[in-house]
C-alpha cells in the first residue's frame, strides 16, 4: 500500500518516470516487508515394537527362549517373526516451508549390553503423502524393509530426518518393528520415537 502511494504522488508531481529507476528507488524508500517463520512440532509419536499376535504362539515363545540362550544370535530367532504395524498421522499446513520428521530408533539386548557392531533388528518405515506417493527413511523404493545395525552409537538411528517433499494436507506415517513386549522384552525390545517439525510463515 505504502508502495502504491509513493507512486501515485511522484506521477502527480513529476509526471512521467523512468521505470527502472522508479523501482530501484521504491526499493529504498519503501522496503519489503521480510518474511518471519516460526517453527513449529505438529506431531510427536512413540511406541514399542512387538510381534504380531495373530502369529503361532509356539512361534514365539521358541524365539525367546532361543535368544535366552544365545543372544547375539538373535536375528535368526526374529527371521520366522512378523511384527505389529503402527499408524500415524499428521496434517501438514498451507505454507509450511520443509518437512522434517526426525527418526529414533533404539534397540536393547539382554542386560543392555550392546554389542559394538552388528544387526540390531529389523524395521519397516515407509511416508505416505496426501496424494498417495511412497518414500522410505533412505533412497530406497518401497517396500521399505530394512536391517538396523549396532555401529557402536547410543542410539541405533537417531536423531535422523530423510528429504521428504512439503505436499499439503494429511501425511501417514506407518512404521514396524522387531522387538519383544512383556516379560519377554526383558531378553530383547525394540522402541522408536518420531518428531514431527515444520517451519510456517508468520502473520
Amino acid at each position: 500500500m505504502k508502495r502504491m502511494l509513493a507512486v501515485a504522488l511522484m506521477l502527480a508531481t513529476v509526471g512521467c518516470i523512468d521505470v527502472p529507476a522508479m523501482n530501484g528507488l521504491m526499493d529504498r524508500l519503501v522496503p519489503e516487508q521480510e518474511a518471519v517463520y516460526t517453527q513449529v512440532e505438529l506431531n510427536r509419536f512413540e511406541g514399542q515394537f512387538a510381534p504380531d499376535p495373530d502369529q503361532d504362539q509356539d512361534t514365539l515363545i521358541e524365539a525367546a527362549l532361543d535368544i535366552a540362550e544365545d543372544p547375539l544370535q538373535f536375528q535368526q530367532a526374529l527371521q520366522n517373526l512378523s511384527w505389529v504395524e503402527y499408524t500415524h498421522k499428521f496434517e501438514l499446513p498451507q505454507g509450511a516451508r520443509y518437512l522434517r520428521v526426525e527418526i529414533t530408533i533404539d534397540y536393547m539386548l539382554i542386560g543392555g549390553e550392546q554389542p559394538e557392531e552388528g544387526p540390531a533388528g529389523t524395521l519397516d518405515l515407509t511416508f505416505r503423502t496426501p496424494d498417495g506417493e511412497e518414500f522410505c527413511r533412505d533412497d530406497n523404493e518401497p517396500p521399505c524393509y530394512e536391517i538396523v545395525y549396532w555401529t557402536g552409537n547410543e542410539k541405533e538411528i537417531g536423531p535422523y530426518s530423510p528429504p521428504l517433499p512439503t505436499v499439503e494436507g494429511e501425511w501417514t506415517i506407518t512404521i514396524s518393528g522387531s522387538g519383544m513386549e512383556g516379560l519377554a522384552s526383558q531378553l530383547y525390545s525394540g522402541k522408536y520415537e518420531l518428531i514431527v517439525q515444520t517451519e510456517i510463515l508468520q502473520n
